[in-house]
């Protein structure tokens, strides 16, 4: 038996959507890209499968940051809100 994301990998025929915190983690010297659901669509889209995540981020250099690291990797950004309040 195959599974669903062996059969329509590298496809646009399945998207695969994520709910939850997108989050910057910080460590001694760098930061990268955090948060639980955030993390499954970039092993997915690792894997070439087409992800999305479901969230929202502040209306500051952070969550512009963010949100251009993610469209970097292809990550469909769609249902990001954007909180103008700090």
């Amino acid at each position: 038996m195959s599974s669903i994301f062996a059969k329509h990998r590298h496809s646009n025929a399945i998207t695969i959507s994520c709910f939850g915190e997108v989050l910057w983690d910080y460590f001694a010297e760098e930061k990268r890209l955090g948060g639980a659901p955030l993390n499954v669509c970039l092993r997915l889209n690792a894997l070439g499968i087409k992800t999305e995540i479901l969230s929202a981020v502040g209306a500051d250099a952070f969550g512009d940051e963010l949100l251009e690291a993610l469209r970097e990797r292809n990550i469909g950004i769609d249902f990001i809100a954007v909180d103008p309040v700090k």
